[in-house]
């Protein structure tokens, strides 16, 4: 009797269990990880035309504007905030949504979902469906790590999803696109195939992302650029952000996977490019010589670097996970105008960046973060005016004098609409406020 008990113990095993380490380790989440309006509570038809049968449109930088996105564009952006919230939900324990991130991801892999779906001779088309497929897969993969850590799956269905998973990884493999010099979109590709290699424990895949990890970290150079990134024109800092962002989260699936790529070495060139970035967010001039090559970033002046809220996603983690080993660096971080901001507006937010997956709040808590984010930073007014058009006067204010002095030219370069009247905005005069104002 006992031993037919055994068996049958065996037998409910070998159907259902829970898998340890996959993906992102449930043990990261010492945070706050709570999220609201985060069950995946839409029609699965939504998934039609973007994680299943995506229908991309061909990229355009003049329509490729931040806050001007379309309907499609929107779509994926909830959809891919949903899935973030949800796992935040599941990994801060709430088994119902890890249910539901379960049954999500049967009915994707049913639907042979996040399939690249276009040629690589259809460039422009092909580089968009990577691009948020890679984007997608990282959050279904995560979530659906997190979700067989805290309840039982059927090792059925696990294979099954694990099959489609691959085909899906490989589909939007993008690496040998790279000729070995790897950007943000390779990376982003990287992130889904160590999640992959991770949950169904594939040593080649993981070790395929471990390489464009590395391989990125090699590149920074002396000053701390990111080259490949720093040449996008207006959009240098904010891709060499978004990058440090992406190799944090690569990094960390891999460690939890068993692949330390914390050395002395990698901490050291981290820490270089972390203040290159703090360095160049207020003096814009320093990534200037390799921002004014414009590569695939031809609009806008390149000596103005436009800087957003997921620019700075770095933040948390760089802060979490150096807090002991570069003060100095830390409270410049802490010190920054561009991080403070996030940091203050990232409290009011429940669902993780492009880059970050989940909110950084729940895997990389700083409770040691206690600075004080005051209303106004605006300490110094610029007055910038136009040479051609006598009429432009902008006034504006910052933080710092470069901050001022950014913030003021790019509303006269907005308000200039030929190129020779948007070479013609120059700085009048900049000062501090009590200065200014006496």
């Amino acid at each position: 009797m006992k031993k037919l008990l055994g068996i049958l113990v065996l037998g409910l095993l070998l159907v259902s269990t829970t898998v340890n380490a996959s993906g992102f380790d449930i043990k990261r989440a010492t945070g706050v990880c709570k999220a609201n309006n985060s069950n995946l509570d839409f029609n699965l038809d939504t998934y039609n035309k973007t994680f299943i049968n995506i229908k991309v449109r061909a990229w355009d930088e003049k329509t490729d504007v931040e806050g001007k996105e379309g309907d499609w564009e929107n779509t994926m952006y909830f959809l891919m905030g949903a899935w973030s919230k949800a796992m935040e939900e599941c990994a801060g324990g709430n088994k119902e949504v890890c249910k539901i991130i379960i049954e999500h991801t049967k009915y994707l892999a049913d639907n042979n979902g996040l399939k690249r779906g276009y040629s690589w001779e259809d460039y422009d088309y092909v580089f968009e469906a990577t691009f948020f497929n890679n984007h997608a897969a990282g959050r279904v993969l995560a979530a659906y790590g997190i979700a067989i850590q805290q309840i039982n799956i059927d090792l059925d269905v696990h294979k099954a999803i694990g099959k489609w998973a691959k085909k899906n990884v490989k589909s939007n493999n993008n690496l040998n696109k790279g000729k070995r010099k790897y950007t943000n979109h390779h990376l982003n590709y990287a992130r889904a195939i160590a999640l992959y290699g991770s949950i169904w424990k594939d040593t080649k895949s993981l070790n395929k992302a471990k390489k464009v990890v590395l391989s990125i970290m090699k590149s920074i150079t002396k000053e701390g650029a990111l080259p490949l990134e720093a040449v996008r024109g207006v959009r240098g800092l904010y891709y060499q952000g978004r990058t440090l962002h992406g190799l944090f989260t690569t990094t960390d699936i891999l460690y939890d996977a068993g692949i330390d790529l914390y050395t002395d070495k990698f901490n050291e060139d981290m820490n270089r490019a972390v203040n290159f970035y703090l360095d160049a967010s207020l003096d814009n001039m320093l990534i200037y010589p390799w921002a004014k090559i414009k590569r695939h970033n031809k609009k806008g002046n390149p000596k103005i670097q436009e800087q957003n809220h997921y620019s700075n996603g770095w933040a948390p983690a760089f802060l979490y996970h150096y807090k002991d080993l570069y003060p100095a660096t830390i409270e410049k971080t802490k010190a920054n105008p561009y991080v403070q901001k996030f940091i203050k507006k990232n409290l009011k937010r429940d669902a993780g960046s492009m880059w970050g997956l989940i909110d950084s709040k729940c895997i990389y808590p700083i409770p040691e973060f206690k600075i004080k984010i005051q209303e106004s930073q605006s300490k110094y007014r610029a007055i910038v005016k136009n040479k051609i058009d006598s009429s432009i006067l902008i006034k504006a204010e910052g933080p710092t004098k470069e901050a001022a002095e950014k913030e003021a030219m790019k509303i006269c370069i907005g308000k200039s609409i030929q190129s020779s009247f948007k070479e013609a905005c120059y700085v009048h005069y900049v000062a501090a406020k009590p200065d200014y104002d006496m």
